[in-house]
């Protein structure tokens, strides 16, 4: 639903009152068939959408009988891109239903803003209303006024349907329009609707097609029927501009046969547009990398006034004045806020599931270690220590190997199913398991080529690869589940260890005191914050095909004829 007041007249003598448990707080929309308000629920004040029909319509059996079919025909359709309605009432004559409510705009208003949109994000707009259309027809419910008014995107990005006013649904028995009415908007209704007939899932198609063209091309279509689409910008890729001749065709039997088919042919040119701008996203790495620097700067201050013996563990941290480093835990407290800040900071709700709890303990997790890797090399100067972390000793490279496996979950991670994310990842993640064979091999590349061959006669170096090719694939086809999450970086640093374990040649430290060293600590530390952020930013996707919850006591309203 848009947001702000419509309208700049007479105050709305409804903003205030209350409706079946909802205070109404502002129109938010207005339509033929009567006015949409956001409200907060009473209950649990949360905000809602109550949608009001007109007083001089409500009086008309047909129209009414056609607005309790619009609660019924939603009410039956759980999907994440169709808007969900909770239910419908009457109260002193006035006839309402409360739906889900959707912070951001409807796609006429974007359009209006924008122009046109670019060719992914259009793809991706028209791939979500597809995969609800397929929703909708599996339940027999065909739209008929699919529009980019009746499209609501949020500010997340979410696309969702709505507006079933004309809806018709297949199984009901009864018509709710007499003979020749016309059910659709004038532009984007298909021919057959035009022409007055009973029309299929098609001419949903054929909308989504007109819909399509409008934000590829910026113009609403004509409304006489018989003026053609304009040719689209030579720009639009190929496939794109010919899937959308196919949706227009002017005979239901030339269009695509229904909308999984189209969800899935628009997947590969969609691009979902970035939630946050540029400048957001620099100013969320600046607030990270800051709150981390801070931590790791709490515990060079504690080693350095305390002197090179001084040995940092966590309880410095509970209990400072133990050690007199009241300002190193000051400094550290400023970095946790600032780092928990730089995580929040963007997320719409902050919730105590298990998602947010694992996440922030990752996060506090990740300090801590900063803040004891920074007390152990305390005592040296900046020079020094960057001369010890690129030293090319095994446990710095053992150090960069784990950032380079961490950096190249990341990318894989970030865009998950795209050949160019998989191919960077893998590369990265094999740079890294090349680098820990060199450090198990005391930094020696000739060495580590031998060391390798020896290890190779074994069991143990194929299991670390084969863990490692696990996690790279958990990692680049994840959909956001925490399993997968946790489970794909844990396989590649198993693997890293593991290979580090059973190729480690003369001259190297052991797997223990490399990971502990100052290099290992700050890697881990990264590794750490990295998994913070996996389990508060990266959310669970909808799935590949648009899934359905029935409601049994709507359905059971609306029984489906035996075949």
């Amino acid at each position: 639903m848009g947001s702000g007041n419509e309208g700049g007249g007479a105050p709305d003598p409804l903003i205030g009152k209350g409706l079946g448990g909802c205070v109404l707080q502002e129109r938010i929309g207005r339509g033929g068939m009567g006015s949409v308000y956001r409200a907060s629920r009473q209950v649990d004040r949360r905000n809602v959408a109550v949608k009001i029909l007109a007083p001089f319509i409500a009086e008309e059996k047909g129209v009414l009988a056609r607005f309790t079919r619009e609660v019924r025909a939603a009410s039956r359709v759980r999907n994440a891109n169709v808007i969900r309605i909770r239910g419908s009432s009457e109260e002193n004559g006035v006839h309402y239903s409360i739906m889900e409510y959707i912070d951001g705009e409807n796609l006429a208003d974007l359009l209006k803003r924008e122009g046109k949109l670019a060719a992914g994000h259009a793809a991706f707009i028209a791939r979500e209303v597809a995969r609800g259309l397929a929703a909708l027809h599996a339940e027999g419910i065909i739209h008929r006024d699919v529009k980019p008014s009746n499209i609501l995107i949020g500010r997340d990005g979410s696309v969702r349907i709505t507006d079933f006013g004309i809806a018709r649904d297949l199984y009901e028995h009864q018509r709710l329009t007499a003979p020749g009415d016309l059910l659709g908007t004038l532009g984007f209704a298909a021919p057959e609707q035009l022409e007055g007939g009973a029309g299929d899932a098609r001419a949903d198609l054929y909308s989504l097609g007109a819909t399509l063209h409008c934000m590829l091309s910026g113009a609403r279509p004509a409304a006489n029927p018989n003026t053609p689409f304009p040719p689209l910008d030579p720009a639009v890729p190929k496939p794109l501009a010919d899937l959308v001749d196919r949706l227009l065709a002017r005979t239901p039997e030339a269009r695509p046969p229904d909308a999984k088919l189209v969800a899935a042919a628009l997947a590969p040119l969609s691009r979902r547009p970035s939630r946050q701008s540029f400048v957001n996203r620099c100013l969320r790495l600046g607030f990270k990398l800051t709150g981390g620097t801070l931590a790791f700067s709490a515990g060079a201050l504690a080693a350095s006034s305390r002197g090179p013996g001084f040995q940092a563990d966590p309880w410095t941290l509970a209990f400072p004045i133990r050690d007199f480093i009241a300002p190193c835990a000051v400094l550290f407290g400023v970095g946790v806020l600032v780092a928990f800040f730089a995580l929040v900071r963007g997320r719409e709700r902050i919730g105590l599931g298990v998602r947010s709890i694992i996440g922030f303990t990752f996060l506090a997790g990740a300090l801590v270690v900063a803040y004891m890797a920074g007390s152990t090399i305390g005592s040296l100067t900046l020079a020094e220590a960057a001369q010890a972390l690129t030293s090319g000793t095994p446990e710095a490279l053992f150090a960069e190997s784990i950032a380079l496996a961490a950096l190249g979950l990341a990318v894989g991670m970030k865009k998950p199913g795209l050949p160019l994310t998989t191919l960077i990842g893998g590369a990265l993640v094999l740079a890294a398991l090349a680098t820990v064979a060199v450090a198990s091999s005391a930094g020696s590349v000739t060495q580590a080529i031998g060391d390798m061959r020896d290890a190779l006669q074994g069991g143990w170096v194929w299991m670390s690869l084969i863990l490692a090719a696990c996690g790279v694939f958990l990692a680049c086809r994840h959909k956001g589940r925490l399993w997968q999450i946790f489970l794909a970086p844990g396989a590649v640093f198993v693997s890293l260890g593991l290979l580090y374990w059973s190729s480690l040649g003369e001259g190297s430290p052991p797997l223990q005191e490399a990971i502990s060293a100052p290099g290992g600590e700050i890697a881990l530390a990264v590794l750490l914050a990295l998994g913070a952020r996996a389990a508060l930013d990266l959310r669970p996707r909808p799935p590949s095909e648009p899934g359905r919850e029935v409601d049994t006591t709507a359905s059971s309203a609306t029984p489906r004829p035996s075949a």
